[in-house]
């Protein structure tokens, strides 16, 4: 029953997403035209290739700029349709292929101080944990890693997921970093989308920065938290006192790489080169749709994503993630009439999603990976998941 009211809450967060979206977007347009090939481009509507290039406002053109036939209308007429590059998908999933990898490689450091874990084994937990992550709703999928990888007498649940908290800690706290930065480079006018994205950069790395700060003091106070922990509540229930220390103990360990400097640094390092991949694939894939984002905006695009995703996600992400990745893009003027920009956003979100089934569906599907031990991950309670199990079914 807990878990049919989380899928419920999911469901409901991404309806409200979707209206969001369809209120600043034409999502019932996209799907309104037929589709054909010509030559590498595939066309919906009566468009051609050059009516759909967009390319960043000069000064000259004040705060709507120039569209080119995609938003504003009186710089041109605007499109009946959309139009993408089909060969685009290369590079893009290229790139994609290059960020899994990438993804795969920075948990290598941070789990090399608990427990020795091969690529291989690495790469399909890592393969079905991201899909999951992806798919399922409220974050459930964070927990499908850990669980997957704990070893009874090796790691445990609670160690593995102190791993995954320092991601998602520095995640976020780059992301909105990077989003609070970039957004002093990028068009002001509109100042309603502009004070939305500043607000929401300044929450995160707020949020981030103390998240931060607390995983340090977790880490360096260690034994002064047990200690209040047992004086606070071991008089009132011994039993769940010692459990909760035993489970933040373990936590704890699952911290271990913070002070090694080899393995922080392989860490950063890594979670760099992937973010920079990350808002670089944007970048291409923006323009086989026509549009020529400027690089800065499409991290700023990528940030808005991660931040927007600190909202519990829909299933697949549906709603949430075409409504935050487009709202960069309103600072340039892009809005309402731009057929091409949501095309491209829901473009974005379709082959991501695409390669994270390929990726992760495959090991499912050749059972390397038990479909039922995942969705036991799924059913635990957080508190639940913590817990050390003798009974846990294995990867």
């Amino acid at each position: 029953m807990k878990l049919l009211l989380k899928w419920l809450l999911s469901i409901a967060i991404g309806v409200f997403f979707v209206w969001l979206a369809a209120r600043s977007w034409p999502l019932e347009q996209i799907f309104a035209f037929e589709l054909r090939l010509e030559g590498s481009y595939l066309v919906a509507g009566d468009v051609s290739p050059e009516e759909i290039r967009w390319y960043p406002p000069s000064p000259s053109d004040g705060a709507a700029g120039v569209n080119r036939g995609v938003t504003v209308a009186d710089k041109g007429p605007i499109p009946n349709g959309w139009v993408f590059n089909l060969l685009y998908l290369i590079p893009y999933g290229i790139i994609l292929s290059l960020i899994h990898v990438l993804r795969v490689l920075r948990w290598y450091p941070l789990l090399r101080p608990i427990t020795k874990v091969s690529f291989w084994r690495l790469n399909r937990i890592g393969a079905v944990g991201f899909m999951c992550v992806f798919l399922f709703p409220l974050r459930l999928g964070e927990f499908v890693r850990p669980y997957l990888i704990a070893e009874r007498g090796r790691i445990r649940m609670s160690e593995a997921m102190g791993t995954i908290v320092v991601e998602r800690v520095l995640d976020g706290l780059l992301t909105s970093l990077m989003l609070f930065i970039v957004l002093r480079y990028l068009p002001s006018e509109h100042a309603q989308s502009y004070t939305e994205l500043r607000a929401g950069s300044y929450i995160a790395l707020s949020v981030f920065v103390l998240g931060t700060a607390l995983l340090t003091m977790a880490y360096a106070r260690r034994d002064r938290t047990v200690a209040t922990i047992r004086k606070i509540l071991g008089r009132l229930m011994p039993g769940m006192t010692e459990r909760l220390i035993g489970i933040l103990e373990s936590f704890i360990r699952g911290l271990s790489a913070l002070p090694s400097f080899r393995n922080l640094a392989l860490f950063v390092g890594t979670t760099l080169l992937y973010w920079g991949m990350n808002g670089f694939g944007l970048y291409v894939f923006a323009r086989g749709f026509g549009m020529h984002v400027p690089l800065l905006a499409a991290y700023a695009m990528m940030a808005s994503v991660v931040v927007g995703m600190m909202i519990p996600n829909s299933p697949a992400n549906v709603g949430s993630f075409w409504f935050f990745l487009l709202k960069p893009l309103e600072l340039f003027g892009v809005g309402a009439t731009s057929l091409q920009a949501t095309a491209a956003a829901l473009g974005i979100w379709l082959v991501q999603l695409i390669q994270l089934l390929l990726f992760g569906g495959y090991f499912l599907l050749v059972g390397t990976v038990s479909f039922k031990t995942v969705w036991a991950s799924t059913k635990d309670s957080p508190t639940d998941a913590l817990l050390p199990s003798e009974s846990t079914e294995r990867l």
